[in-house]
C-alpha cells in the first residue's frame, strides 16, 4: 500500500478469494489510520525509534497484525464469507515476511559476532 499516494496495489495473480483477503487487510490499514487510536497505538514508537530498531519493527508487526484483524472485522460486518483456514494461512504467509525482515539484521549481527568470537579463538 502506498500511503502517501493513497493507493492500494494488489497482486492479481492470486486467486480472487486471496486477493479479496489482501484487499480487506489493506482496508484494515486505512481503518486503523483513520481511527482515533492509531496515534496512541503506534505514534510514540514510530516517532521516537529508529526504523532499524527492533522496537520500531515490532510496532510495524503489531500494525500488520491489527490490520489483518480490522480486515476480518470488516468482512464480518459486511457479512462476507471468509474461509478462516485460507485467511489464517494467507495472513501467516504475509506476516512471515515481516518477521524475516524484523529479525534479519539481528540475526546477521549475532552471526557476525559469533564468527568474530570464533576467529579470535583460533
Amino acid at each position: 500500500m502506498y500511503f502517501e499516494k493513497k493507493l492500494i496495489v494488489l497482486d492479481t495473480k492470486k486467486s480472487d478469494e486471496v486477493t479479496m483477503y489482501y484487499l480487506l487487510h489493506e482496508i484494515g490499514h486505512i481503518r486503523l489510520l483513520n481511527s482515533k487510536r492509531y496515534e496512541k497505538l503506534y505514534g510514540y514508537v514510530f516517532s521516537n525509534f529508529s526504523k532499524a530498531s527492533l522496537t520500531y519493527k515490532c510496532a510495524v508487526l503489531q500494525e500488520e497484525l491489527d490490520a489483518w484483524q480490522e480486515g476480518l472485522k470488516l468482512a464480518e460486518m459486511l457479512k462476507m464469507h471468509v474461509d478462516r483456514r485460507k485467511w489464517e494461512m494467507t495472513k501467516t504467509k504475509c506476516l512471515t515476511t515481516y518477521l524475516t525482515w524484523a529479525l534479519a539484521n539481528k540475526t546477521r549481527k549475532k552471526k557476525r559476532k559469533e564468527e568474530n568470537e570464533a576467529s579470535t579463538k583460533d
